[in-house]
Order: structure tokens, then C-alpha cells, then sequence
């Protein structure tokens, strides 16, 4: 097959992804379809019986006829009321903490951080792509020249993988340390939004951790469902990113973004690789 880079790498053979496909059997086989199914019936099953559950706990509790309209506002929201507005409801005077503009600038505020995380997630995601199309060529480079030293483990240490371990733990740690960060931010915007009781506190923290954490989690396997494979090259014709790096689709390089995915990348870039 076609050289993997432009001046470092030299032909390979079809012949040595031989065992990577058979050890795809592994996660592509009729178990993962019975996996699937069983984790759809249980996951409807499981939110069902919690619907019980919680039923049942009203009851117990006399809370089923509860209203959000009876809930008391937190202390930290009346302790900053010091605006009089008129309830278009009841028509009576009240106290609240902020003017129709200042509620709006809060609400900016933290629709602008949180939408400001997820293209940071973004850009990390589009970064490690990045990494992974320099790094590989370095890579080749000096495990080539190291051929003698790595005798015992050359058919384990290789660009290839050098390149999915480095690329993995790096996205590891960023997706750690980012939800470490948004965990205290979102908890610092929700109460710079200051919610008036304890559930809308709840539900405004839950919505703010659930996109960011679906993003940050999730990214990489977006990227591998709709993106990767779709922009390849042919022998003699490459695909460029920024005008300098290779796209290493044409060389079945581009593995997940996480070893957990790699057998999923695996058969893709072989797909990719046996028409031509």
C-alpha cells in the first residue's frame, strides 16, 4: 500500500491489518446487537419502575397535589430583593432582586458561558485531531531510525499506535479537568442568575451540566458517527489539513479519539483502505 506520510514512511502491507480485523470479531459480532437490545429494554424498564417509585414517595409524603406556585423562595433570592415590581397576575406590589434588564443581562450571561464551553470542547476535540496528524509523522520518523532497539516489540510499538495512546491520554485528561472547571462555573452562573426557589435553582444547574457534560463526553463519538472517513484522499491525491498536515484517513491512521473506540476505527479505515 501507498506510504503512510509524504517523506518519512515507506510502503506497507494490506497483510498486516490482518489481525486487528480479527480481533474486531470481538466488538462488531451478533453479541453487540444482544448488548444494545438489552440495554434498551433496561433503561426503559429502570425509568418506569423509578416512575413508580417516585409516585409512590408522593403519596407517602402528601406531596401530589404539590405546586411549584406554594414553593418558598430561597433565602438568597429574598435577601437581595430590593426592586418594587407589580405582579401582572395578582396586581400586587412585590418585592425582587433585579429589573426586567438586569434579569436579561443575567440570562446572557449564562446562555454566552455555557454556548462559550462548548466550543471550547470543540476546539480541544478539533485540536487533538490536529495533534494526532503532526505527531504521527514525527513518529515514523524516529521509530524508522529506532528499528534495531524495538526488535522484541516492533510489531507493538508502532506510529500508528504511539500516536492512539499520546492522543488518548491527552484527550482523557482534558475531558477531566474541563468538567472539573464547568462544575464549579456552572454552580457560580447559576447563582449569579439567582433563581427564585429551589427548583428552578435545580433545573437551571441540571440543564447547564447536562449540555456541557453531553458535549464533553460525547464529542469524539459525534466526530466518529458523522465526520471521520468522510473527507479522504486517493494515491497521489491527499487531503491537506491547513495546507500542511495529511489526512490520515488515506493511510487507516486515524484511529478514535479513545481506546475504548479503536476497534470501531479499525474497521472503518479498512473499509476506506480495500477499494483502492
Amino acid at each position: 500500500m501507498c506510504p503512510q506520510c509524504d517523506q518519512e514512511c515507506a510502503y506497507w502491507r494490506l497483510n498486516s491489518t490482518c489481525e486487528s480485523s480479527k480481533k474486531l470479531c470481538i466488538f462488531d459480532s451478533f453479541g453487540t446487537l444482544v448488548f444494545a437490545i438489552f440495554m434498551a429494554i433496561w433503561v426503559t424498564l429502570f425509568l418506569e419502575f423509578w416512575k413508580r417509585y417516585q409516585a409512590q414517595l408522593e403519596y407517602e409524603w402528601d406531596t401530589v397535589e404539590f405546586l411549584e406556585q406554594e414553593e418558598q423562595p430561597r433565602p438568597e433570592y429574598e435577601a437581595k430583593c430590593v426592586h418594587d415590581r407589580v405582579n401582572p397576575i395578582t396586581k400586587v406590589t412585590e418585592k425582587v432582586p433585579f429589573t426586567k434588564c438586569g434579569k436579561c443581562l443575567r440570562m446572557s450571561c449564562g446562555i454566552g458561558t455555557v454556548l462559550f464551553w462548548i466550543l471550547l470542547i470543540i476546539a480541544s476535540v478539533v485540536g487533538i485531531i490536529v495533534y494526532r496528524l503532526a505527531v504521527f509523522f514525527a513518529f515514523s520518523a524516529k521509530l524508522r531510525k529506532a528499528t534495531k532497539e524495538l526488535e522484541p516489540f516492533r510489531e507493538y510499538v508502532t506510529p500508528q499506535n504511539a500516536t492512539t495512546v499520546t492522543a488518548s491520554l491527552i484527550s482523557f485528561v482534558i475531558i477531566m479537568v474541563l468538567n472539573i472547571v464547568y462544575e464549579k462555573v456552572a454552580i457560580w452562573i447559576t447563582d449569579f442568575e439567582l433563581p427564585r426557589t429551589q427548583t428552578e435553582y435545580e433545573n437551571s444547574l441540571t440543564m447547564k451540566m447536562f449540555l456541557f457534560q453531553f458535549v464533553n463526553y460525547y464529542s469524539s463519538c459525534f466526530y466518529i458517527a458523522f465526520f471521520k472517513g468522510k473527507i479522504v484522499g486517493y494515491p497521489g491525491d491527499p487531503v491537506y489539513w491547513l495546507g500542511r498536515y495529511r489526512n490520515e484517513e488515506v493511510s487507516r491512521v486515524f484511529n478514535s479519539l479513545f481506546l475504548p473506540f479503536q476497534s470501531h476505527g479499525g474497521q472503518v479505515n479498512c473499509v476506506d483502505i480495500l477499494p483502492i
